[in-house]
């Protein structure tokens, strides 16, 4: 067998299983059977064919609080073998599975993760619309977590974190300043790194040395590193997660707005609700954002817009069915 023929059968193997997949969602998943057959259409190249991904493949998804949203991003990480290589962020701050430091940044959650630099992985940045960075009169609003997620969404190739590496200089510094007013046995104890420091120093300055060997390391010896590092050229020190899979999930209540009062009976009616948003589209999407992201950082977002439609009122029937089945079961 040759190499084309090995590569027509692992395209048409792995295209298979996306079939399955979609087949598997939609009896889990109910009243959304177009946006899973959309879902599985968007990642299909970078699934069939990740040797030719070069940026993350980002896809958002949009639709009122309760759709499914994030349960079929989890379930479809699981069914694609990446359990183990899915970050999930709730950037309204509250993430959980990460240490304090590493939660501020979306490098230091995917550092404490199992998605290796360089390698597919999945990355679900739920709630998003509470991520903005304007407020209703345009003007720009101060978010000091999660800025590096637009450097990702762009070519997926995070920067160091100078910040970081700037504040432990600093530290170095205050400590060399008081040793000096001390006795000078005791000048080598005078600075050591926490391990979180350490850990995000190995992380930024891609060393090979094991954590306790750098925790043990002198001012000295951080310096040398430190100085190394900056006279570099910094181009070949960002971390590479090009090749990530990216899920923006959110609500954009300013798409319901209008249609909410469009009809009398949309609160009672869910077929008729369902009807209504059924037509929104990605032009409505981007009015939203619009008022709550800059546009440049609306472009980083790309164009796979998935809208969610309201249930229908056989999906909340079919959902009801399950639960009351699952408690006869139980």
């Amino acid at each position: 067998m040759d190499d084309s023929q090995k590569l027509r059968e692992q395209l048409a193997q792995k295209s298979r299983q996306l079939q399955e997949i979609a087949a598997q969602l939609k009896t889990e998943l109910f009243g959304i059977d177009s946006i899973i057959d959309r879902v599985v259409d968007s990642v299909r190249a970078w699934y069939v064919l990740p040797e030719l991904v070069s940026r993350p493949v980002i896809v958002c998804l949009w639709g009122l609080t309760g759709t499914g949203k994030t349960q079929l991003v989890r379930r479809l990480a699981q069914l694609l073998g990446f359990y183990d290589r899915f970050v999930e962020v709730q950037m309204d701050g509250f993430s959980n599975g990460a240490s304090w430091r590493g939660a501020q940044s979306i490098s230091g959650m995917l550092a404490q993760s199992g998605v290796r630099e360089g390698e597919p992985g999945i990355l679900a940045l739920d709630e998003f619309q509470r991520f903005r960075t304007i407020d209703v009169k345009r003007n720009e609003l101060r978010v000091e977590r999660y800025q590096d997620v637009w450097a990702l969404l762009s070519d997926g190739r995070l920067p160091p974190a100078l910040s970081l590496l700037s504040d432990i200089e600093s530290s170095i510094a205050e400590a060399a300043f008081d040793a000096e007013r001390a006795d000078a046995s005791d000048a080598k104890l005078r600075f050591k790194l926490r391990s979180w420091e350490a850990q995000e120093l190995q992380r930024n300055l891609k060393l090979d040395a094991p954590l306790m060997e750098i925790m043990a390391w002198t001012p000295e010896q951080i310096q040398e590193r430190l100085r190394t590092f900056r006279e570099s050229g910094q181009q070949h020190w960002e971390t590479d997660y090009s090749r990530l899979l990216v899920f923006v999930c959110g609500n954009l209540d300013e798409m319901y707005e209008d249609l909410a009062t469009s009809v009398s009976d949309c609160d009672s009616d869910a077929d008729t609700f369902h009807a209504l948003t059924s037509e929104l589209s990605v032009i409505d999407v981007k009015q939203a954002l619009n008022r709550r992201f800059k546009p440049e950082q609306v472009a980083r977002l790309g164009n796979e817009h998935v809208v969610y439609p309201s249930l229908s009122r056989r999906a909340y029937e079919q959902l009801i069915e399950q639960g009351c089945a699952r408690y006869a079961s139980e």
